[in-house]
This record gives C-alpha cells, structure tokens and sequence, in this order.
C-alpha cells in the first residue's frame, strides 16, 4: 500500500528528498521536492507520525534541521512541518521536547529565510500546547527566544501568573528555553530568583515524570549550581525549592493502577527479548532499523495514551511490512 511504501522512505528522507530543496542544477527539482515530501507525510499514519518526524528532522548528520541542511532544505522542512503541525496537534505534542531545540536553533540562523520560517513553525508547533494557563503567553514566549527585552518581560508576566492546569510535555518544552535564558542572566538576582518560581510553581503541577524529562534534564544543573554559588539568600531558597519539586515529579512512584509511561529503550529490551535477540549482537544490529521504528511507535502510543487493538495493529503492521 502507499502507506507502507512511505513508511519505508523515512530513512532515506533527509537525503534522498529534502536534499533536493537545495538542488543546484534543476528548478524543477527544487519545485516538486517539497510536493513529494509533503506527499510521504500526508500518507504517513498518524501514530507513525512522530517518529517519521524526528527521524526526518533532528536524528542522524543528514536531519534536516541539522547542521549539515542547507538553507533551502530547512526553510522547506520548516513549512511542512508547520503543515503536518496544523492537522496533527496531538502528535505533535508528543515530540516537543525534540522539536523546540530544534526550531528554536533555526530562529537563531544567520540567513533571514530560516530565521522567519522556524519563527512561523515555532507558532505551529506551539498548538499543540493545551494548558489555557500558558496560552496567552505563547506568542511573547516565541519572541522571547531571539528578544532579551522581551525576555525579561515574559519572565515577570509568568512569575505574576497563579497556574493551576497540570503541565504537560509540551507546555514545559516552550517554557524551558525561557528558564534557561533566565537561569543564565549572571548577577541578575531578580530574574533568576523569578525563574526559580515559575519552574517551581511548573514543577507542581507535572503529573507525569515522563512530562519532565526535558525540563529537568535542562534547569536541573542551574538549579544545583545556583543551590551552590549564590550569595542571595532569598534567590537562593527559591533555587532549592525548585529543585527539590523537579526532583519530587521525576522520582515518584507510580500508585497502583495509574497508567504507566514508556521509553523507546524499554520497548527494544521488550523486542529483543521477545524476538530472541537479547545478546545476539548481530542479530540487532540487522533489526536495528525496524526495532527502533516500531519501538518509536510504540512509546507514542503507550504515552499518548492509546490502547486501543485496532489503532496499535494499524500501526504496528503496516511498519512490520514495510521494513521486514
């Protein structure tokens, strides 16, 4: 089927296709690249959808918002991800911790192209956010990344506002780069003592660990060496308050009969064990491709969360075919 044809491409996609937006020696070629690429998405199933993504954009030297692309191939890149971004909120949301860094680099390109393309995708992308909390800050939170002005004005507004709606992956990935931003202003006490609060007041309201993976995984060291080498007493209580939440969320136990989170790590052990792989090195090595698709596909639709047979056999089947 077309399905399984496209899902087969998504290797070959950086190269092979988006490596044409930036063909020297046709036009032609450079006009229907982007018709083929938005063809290959369109036709992508939508549980598949995230981890054709990232494998197109962020993963590998080829990415095509990678160092490596070329403008012409990320300005195209950027305006069919905000395509898929359109259609496809809820998939979207689930890779947002991949897809700010990524953007947000291109918001930061020297070449004006790129530049006012990732600032339009970062808006697309940014619909994916559900919390109404953060929702009127979007905008100024975008402007924020490339404003310092603007940064400092965002991060008042966000240290005055009372969140009560639960954080989610995709609000903190926008809030991060902010914090971060923040967290670095050395020797202003006030905005790094208001950033300590907002990822405080963020911090409790994470429901998930998995939610707070990035936004951990990126403040966590501000936040310890704050802990350690601020002289503001105040600044730093607040430090070692949000600290002490961002620990809280991502050490907790699961109460019995909450739905669990997965990685794409825990699903390859699960498939190299139930395949009789584990230890047979080789053997992985051959699979590697497919196990790291399915077990892609997998972690979405166990933390979006889906469980329902039909979607997971849509899913599921149709990469089994095209890769095996």
């Amino acid at each position: 089927t077309t399905e399984i044809y496209t899902l087969s491409l998504h290797d070959a996609l950086p190269i092979s296709i988006f490596g044409m937006f930036a063909d020297k020696k046709g036009a032609d070629v450079r006009a229907f690249a982007p018709e083929v690429a938005s063809a290959i998405f369109a036709s992508t199933p939508t549980n598949c959808l995230p981890v054709a993504i990232l494998r197109s954009y962020t993963e590998g030297k080829a990415a095509a918002l990678g160092n490596a692309a070329k403008w012409q191939t990320k300005v195209g890149a950027l305006e069919i991800l905000s395509t898929i971004a359109k259609a496809n909120a809820p998939m979207i949301a689930t890779i947002m911790p991949q897809l700010v860094p990524a953007v947000q680099d291109a918001m930061w390109e020297t070449k004006k192209q790129v530049k006012e393309a990732a600032k339009v995708t970062m808006a697309d992308i940014c619909t994916s956010i559900t919390n109404d909390d953060l929702s009127e800050f979007v905008e100024d939170m975008i402007e924020a990344i490339i404003d310092r002005d603007q940064l400092t004005e965002t991060i008042d507004a966000l240290g005055s506002t009372t969140f009560v709606q639960p954080f989610d992956a995709a609000a903190l990935s926008l809030a991060t780069p902010i914090l971060e931003k923040g967290f670095k202003r050395i020797g202003e006490i006030s905005v790094q003592r208001k950033c300590g609060v907002i990822t405080e007041n963020m911090a409790k309201l994470v429901m998930r660990p998995i939610d707070a993976e990035y936004f951990a995984a990126t403040l966590m060291p501000y936040l310890a060496k704050g802990i350690d080498t601020m002289s503001d007493p105040e600044a730093r209580e607040r430090f070692e308050k949000a600290h002490a939440e961002i620990l809280k969320v991502t050490t907790q136990d699961f109460a019995e009969g909450e739905i669990r989170t997965t990685t794409a790590a825990d699903v390859l052990s699960t498939l190299d064990a139930t395949l009789g792989l584990a230890g047979n090195k080789a053997a992985q090595k051959a699979r590697a491709g497919t196990c790291a698709y399915i077990a892609g596909v997998a972690q979405t639709l166990t933390n979006t969360p889906t469980f329902l047979n039909a979607d997971w056999a849509e899913a599921l089947a149709q990469i089994g075919r095209a890769h095996v």
